[in-house]
């Protein structure tokens, strides 16, 4: 992480969790080719769960990604069954190859978070609706 980022991430975390969010979204909107600062800057501090939630609505609209970094870093502050919750509301993709890269990228961040058969359970199920 540059300097500039490292600032910006101490000052996120002065901010309230509602604050940070907006300030997020109004410094790196999706539409900004540096917008993945964001996933950078997001897992530097704790965020309320309707903030998380908020979050990962707005950043996921622009998946499929092309690395795993943006579902790391959202799943690293995030319950399993509301990231799961949160990509169904943006299926389906637009093609099948967005499927795939969706699947390829998602999956193996998926099945390193599992910590029980329930997680692994709502993992399974979801690939079997969008497979």
């Amino acid at each position: 992480m540059d300097k500039l980022l490292k600032n910006q991430a101490a000052e996120l975390r002065k901010m309230s969790s509602e604050a940070a969010v907006i300030w997020l979204i109004d410094n790196y909107p999706i539409d900004n080719i540096e917008y993945g600062n964001a996933f950078m800057l997001m897992s530097h501090r704790s965020w309320k769960k309707s903030d998380q939630t908020s979050l990962a609505e707005y950043y996921l609209q622009k998946m499929p990604f092309s690395n795993s970094k943006a579902y790391e870093a959202i799943l690293s502050f995030m319950s399993l069954s509301i990231f799961l919750k949160v990509v169904r509301d943006f299926l389906p993709l637009n093609s099948s190859s967005d499927v795939d890269l969706l699947i390829y990228h998602l999956k193996p961040v998926l099945e390193s978070k599992v910590k029980s058969s329930k997680d692994s359970e709502m993992i399974e199920e979801f690939f079997s609706g969008i497979s």
